[in-house]
């Protein structure tokens, strides 16, 4: 039985509006709610990823917010 070879074919990574739009909402947000922690999860255009925190007052709070996106993501349709 004669198999063919998987061939891997990388998805192009491209930046979209969305990353722009939600960066000023949540600086919006922060700025009128005065936010005390926050937490940043970024994918480069190569494929790397780019974290950064500020853990405020109460770095609980901030954990279980990390864990609501976690979950949000892992329920997310895609449109593809």
């Amino acid at each position: 039985m004669s198999r063919e070879p998987v061939k891997l074919v990388p998805r192009t990574i491209k930046a979209t509006t969305g990353v722009m739009e939600t960066l000023k909402n949540m600086t919006e947000a922060a700025k009128a709610e005065g936010f005390s922690g926050i937490a940043i999860a970024a994918v480069d255009r190569a494929g790397y990823s780019h974290t950064a925190f500020e853990s405020g007052e109460n770095i609980s709070l901030l954990i279980g917010s990390v864990e609501r996106v976690k979950y949000r993501l892992l329920t997310y349709q895609d449109a593809d």
